[in-house]
């Protein structure tokens, strides 16, 4: 009788026993079943999150879009007899290149651009009377073209803003933008001279500072290039000043 007790006694006991190893052998789910509880759904993908690093700054393939000024100092800027053969005008570009080396204090970069400015310059009709050389006249208003190559290098003296130097060079074109026969039968004629600026490819190499920002929102910074650029062929020192975007994928 007291066995037969002692048996009823521990089948009844024997569920609440057992229920909480069961209980925490559902504790253990597999998040990629689909039958995980929401709410430590939720807690668990924080968790992994929380884990990756996300890199807001990015370099490596980007391109790269240039607007500002530019303006020419020497032989076709102010002129003897007033004004200047080619006044300060707008300057756009859009590049492509690889930031080769990238470390934490320190990257190098190559670009590939291609350039385009837009001048007001002196009516050709007054070259002569204000005194300007025959080998400097040019047909008025210009458009330069230009595609150019460079190498950067630049520091980050904090996480986000990196100070470099660019240099470079490139092929330079000032294409005729009137008439040819008439360019040829009147101005040429009225100058005595035919100029070889707009027959001839120019060649610019420039150097200078580099300034750009890493914005907080990825892939994406701001910057400004200021370039000092003498143009063979035109024997002239050029100032540009861009500011640009970039995206770097």
């Amino acid at each position: 009788m007291k066995l037969l007790s002692a048996l009823i006694a521990l089948a009844i006991a024997a569920p609440a026993l057992v229920a909480p190893v069961v209980a925490n052998a559902q504790d253990v789910i597999d998040i990629d079943s689909g039958d995980e509880d929401p709410k430590k759904a939720k807690k668990n993908r924080a968790v992994v999150g929380s884990d990756e690093i996300v890199r807001e700054i990015e370099r490596g393939w980007y391109l790269k879009a240039n607007a500002g000024m530019a303006t020419y100092l020497l032989t076709y800027g102010a002129q003897p007899g007033g004004g200047s053969l080619i006044r300060p005008g707008s300057v756009v570009a859009i590049s492509v290149g690889n930031d080769f080396v990238d470390e934490p204090n320190r990257s190098m970069a190559w670009d590939l651009q291609f350039y385009q400015g837009v001048h007001n310059g002196m009516p050709w009709e007054v070259q002569r009377d204000r005194g300007v050389s025959p080998s400097s006249h040019i047909q008025g208003d210009i458009r330069t073209f230009a595609a150019l190559a460079s190498y950067e290098f630049s520091t980050y003296p904090s996480r986000r803003v990196g100070i470099g130097l660019r240099a470079g060079g490139g092929v330079m074109l000032i294409p005729l933008l009137m008439d040819s026969t008439f360019y040829q039968s009147q101005v040429v004629a009225e100058w005595g001279a035919s100029p070889t600026i707009h027959s001839s490819p120019h060649f610019p190499v420039f150097a200078g500072p580099t300034l750009e920002y890493y914005t907080k929102l990825s892939h994406f910074s701001l910057g400004l290039d200021i370039d000092a650029t003498f143009v063979i062929g035109m024997n002239d020192l050029a100032i540009n000043g861009t500011g640009f975007m970039k995206y770097t994928f």
